[in-house]
């Protein structure tokens, strides 16, 4: 069993960051040539369903457009657990 050293956990962290800004940066401009006004990206780590909820709370988002393309049953689960955790939240 192979644990990985605090440099192989950095850089793994800086080479899966910087894949995420490349694909919120294409599907930004993606958005905006479509005409989309006002795109913002953001790229957090953590619970999917807690990131997009408080992202949009402070972002103060009237409408959630999460990404799904190439994910499959990941999408799902994304799904599933936004909308479990939102469903409270509905209406507030």
């Amino acid at each position: 069993m192979h644990f990985a050293t605090a440099a192989e956990e950095v850089t793994t962290v800086t080479v899966v960051t910087e894949i995420g800004e490349q694909i919120t940066a294409h599907a930004k401009q993606r958005a905006q040539n479509a005409g989309a006004r006002n795109v913002t990206t953001h790229i957090c780590a953590g619970d999917i369903a807690d990131e997009i909820l408080d992202m949009a709370e402070v972002e103060k988002a009237g409408i959630l457009v999460p990404g799904q393309r190439g994910l499959g049953r990941a999408r799902d689960l994304v799904w599933q657990c936004l909308a479990e955790s939102a469903a409270p939240l509905m209406g507030k």
